[in-house]
């Protein structure tokens, strides 16, 4: 066997296997729990027949592939969004460590208040649409992200930051210098934890 097919088996090995593991607990539960109706607990056949195989099958695809456009713009938006404002924040707050006293036990405190509790509130401000579903997928995205790039920026050399101020640089040309480009890695790693879910 060639490399390359070595390593493609590698890699649906583990796919083919959690599939069929994920087919297996799908009908166990149904089986197992037969309270659960028929509308409520399809099995993977019914799925099949609804998607694929049934009379409205084409509308049905067509109205899972246009919901799914609308959720992957709006959690775009706002992964974008939480992402970028995650980042300015951070910047402000390792600049500046008298607005990150003030200001991130705030952003803590908030974060602590379920979204479910937060989402009647920003509904009423923003409305249904895209702005709104945006805003609620940034705060999802938004806290973890700025506590990991926090880390990120002042885990940056500080020998470097030195020798960019003894240069006559600010501490913004620091910061955009030496700060970001070394943070960058942890910029990546809340980029992959913070995806908002779909919906």
């Amino acid at each position: 066997m060639t490399p390359a097919l070595r390593r493609i088996g590698r890699f649906l090995l583990p796919l083919a296997i959690s599939m069929v593991l994920m087919l297996a607990i799908w009908y166990l539960f149904l089986a197992v729990f037969p309270q659960v109706g028929p509308r409520v607990g399809k099995s993977p056949q019914d799925v099949w027949n609804y998607l694929f195989t049934g009379p409205a099958s084409g509308t049905a695809r067509s109205n899972l592939i246009d919901n799914l456009q609308i959720t992957l713009r709006d959690a775009g938006v706002g992964f974008a969004a939480g992402m970028l404002a995650a980042l300015a924040v951070a910047a402000v707050f390792v600049v500046f460590r008298s607005i990150e006293q003030t200001f991130l036990p705030v952003a803590m405190l908030l974060r602590s208040v379920p979204l479910v509790a937060l989402t009647p509130i920003i509904v009423l401000i923003f409305g249904r649409g895209v702005v709104g579903v945006a805003v609620l997928a940034g705060i999802v995205v938004f806290f973890p992200a700025l506590v990991m790039i926090m880390v990120g920026l002042r885990a940056a050399p500080r020998q470097s930051q030195e020798l960019v101020e003894a240069y006559g640089g600010s501490r913004w040309t620091a910061l955009r210098l030496v700060a970001i480009p070394a943070a960058l890695p942890s910029v990546f790693a809340a980029a992959r934890i913070s995806k908002p879910p779909v919906r």
